[in-house]
């Protein structure tokens, strides 16, 4: 692992894509106990379905992520946890063929989760991690880093108001 956060956590700040009908109900949902009423859809071999269960949250896993798309279309599912920089572009894909899914407007589950490079554990996997910390850590200083991050963030986000949402927070 190259202890180097390239989304600088983004990944952990989850919203939720929802039937319509479900907005009035998580309107009022302010708590990880009134949140736990809900069912949440993972495909069954995300490392994330983890981190919700030991929340106390409801996990409902499919065996595929083309199939949780249906699930909330019909209602077997409440909720499908998506990171903030996923939501947007997956509702986009997918609000034609299923024009009842919306993004839900009040909240975001928050944890602990990063993208990072994943290197060999071996000598040529150090030399690696070494040359990948060095760049990034270059990246950083020049200031580089962070405008590609901002726009990355600007295209991901625009339209989601982060900042007027009711935040509940996770261990992972």
């Amino acid at each position: 692992l190259v202890p180097f956060p390239l989304d600088k956590g983004l990944l952990g700040y989850r919203l939720f894509l929802i039937h319509k009908d479900a907005q009035e109900k998580l309107a009022t949902v302010n708590t990880l106990k009134d949140l736990q009423a809900f069912s949440m859809g993972q495909a069954g071999w995300w490392a994330v379905v983890a981190v919700l269960n030991n929340a106390g949250l409801n996990v409902v896993k499919a065996t595929s992520y083309d199939g949780l798309f249906p699930m909330l279309q019909n209602k077997h599912i409440d909720l499908f946890p998506r990171g903030a920089n996923e939501v947007l572009s997956e509702y986009n894909a997918q609000k034609t063929k299923k024009p009842e899914l919306v993004i839900e407007n009040h909240l975001a589950l928050v944890y602990p989760q990063s993208f990072y490079f994943m290197v060999r554990k071996d000598a040529d996997g150090e030399k690696l991690k070494a040359r990948l910390l060095l760049g990034l850590q270059r990246l950083r200083a020049d200031g580089s880093f962070d405008r590609a991050y901002q726009e990355l963030k600007k295209a991901a986000l625009t339209g989601l108001n982060l900042k007027g949402r009711t935040v509940i927070r996770i261990e992972n």
